[in-house]
């Protein structure tokens, strides 16, 4: 897949802005079945089909800046623990212990000189291998050589830990192409978290994350927010293999001027000069990427009907303190923004779930959200997705 140029990206958003009719040989988009949001099987399938085996956002490299710091990655039913190892390399093992299968730790981060199983105290180094049993007499057939962790596929991504618990994943240089591509020119290594947040939310995962992926609802949603610094129907999407997509949208107001509250970048790819660049990252991954600082974002479900959004911000910083200010003022307009679509969200789940919205329609610009359920089923396979719940795959001919 080739990566868009400046001057292909602008007339696409220029096109976008001037169409004032569907366009011509693009296929009307099939109602998506309400259920989809609320099935209890559909939502199982997704979990072991989807989720357990995409490469997920586990955190940020500076979430483990010394040898021995660790992280544990909680969610979708896993317990994974991502460590900083003796030579300085990221590592990942399922949180078990390969006696009795005792989490080894329990604290969301830490450091550890090595790993010790509370249960029975047998112990693991940093490599996951299994170096100290209690009693090691006692055990007839033990072959230490053979009983370390289970590693967990892990990879850095210019500072952003993805990992993936599938035993024979798709290699990530394949499976995120397309988002390896968008930030070919874009500094993501220099950028640093300057804060998170966690949301509980009373919907299912895929609605949280089809709100990120068009931009319809913002004059009506954040007509005091976001449609105040973009122009929300500039939306020239770029659909990706692999359930990906970027969403380009104009800015009304150019944040990349230098000024005393905004910690400036030498190099970043000029479309950032007047253009907002939304990347969505499948399964549940998305930010509006630009160089002033950005939010990555995941929705992980809790179950069929509930989910979390997490987001941390991002964002490039020379060290001098003046621009604290700066980053508490990006962090409190993200929650403003993520309050407004929160009050809708939990309206839409109580509509699936009373059973008076049976399906949903998109229309043109809204096409990402129904890439993103083809690939879900593509992922969990047609052949098991129970009746009535697929969607009809149209939009392969319009897929980089």
């Amino acid at each position: 897949m080739k990566k868009l140029s400046v001057a292909e990206i602008t007339r696409l958003v220029d096109e976008d802005m001037e169409r004032d009719s569907y366009p011509a040989g693009f296929p009307a988009l099939p109602p998506i079945p309400g259920a989809r949001y609320t099935d209890e099987r559909f939502y199982a399938l997704e979990l072991e089909h989807v989720l357990k085996r995409s490469w997920l956002f586990a955190g940020h490299i500076e979430d483990i800046p010394a040898v021995g710091d660790y992280l544990l990655f909680s969610k979708v039913g896993l317990s994974v623990i991502v460590i900083r190892g003796p030579d300085d390399s990221i590592r990942a093992f399922h949180n078990s212990c390969r006696h009795r299968g005792a989490a080894l730790v329990n604290k969301p981060a830490g450091n550890l000189k090595r790993f010790v199983c509370p249960y029975h105290a047998w112990s693991y180094d940093l490599s996951g291998e299994l170096r100290g049993v209690p009693n090691e007499y006692d055990f007839g057939c033990l072959d230490k050589s053979e009983r370390g962790l289970v590693a967990v596929n892990v990879v850095n991504f210019r500072g952003l830990i993805f990992l993936n618990v599938d035993s024979d994943p798709q290699p990530f240089e394949d499976f995120a192409d397309g988002i390896i591509r968008t930030f070919s020119e874009f500094p993501l290594e220099k950028l640093t978290p300057k804060g998170t947040f966690r949301i509980e939310i009373p919907c299912n995962w895929k609605a949280l994350q089809n709100n990120f992926c068009e931009s319809y609802h913002v004059t009506a949603v954040h007509p005091q927010t976001v449609a105040k610094w973009v122009v929300p129907h500039s939306y020239a999407l770029h659909l990706m293999r692999g359930g990906h997509f970027t969403a380009t949208t104009r800015k009304k107001i150019a944040v990349r001027i230098p000024n005393p509250d905004i910690p400036s970048l030498d190099h970043v790819d000029p479309v950032y000069d007047h253009h907002v660049v939304g990347v969505k990252m499948f399964p549940n991954g998305v930010s509006a990427s630009d160089p002033s600082g950005f939010t990555w974002m995941t929705a992980w479900p809790t179950g069929p009907g509930t989910s979390v959004l997490e987001g941390v911000m991002l964002g490039y910083d020379d060290g001098d303190p003046k621009h604290e200010a700066y980053w508490q003022k990006r962090m409190d307009d993200n929650l403003m923004i993520v309050s407004e679509d929160l009050e809708v969200l939990q309206t839409i789940q109580q509509s699936f779930e009373c059973g008076a919205f049976s399906d949903m329609i998109c229309n043109y610009r809204e096409r990402a959200i129904y890439w993103h359920h083809e690939e879900i089923d593509r992922r969990i396979g047609l052949n098991r997705v129970p009746p009535g719940l697929a969607v009809e795959p149209v939009l392969g001919a319009f897929v980089d």
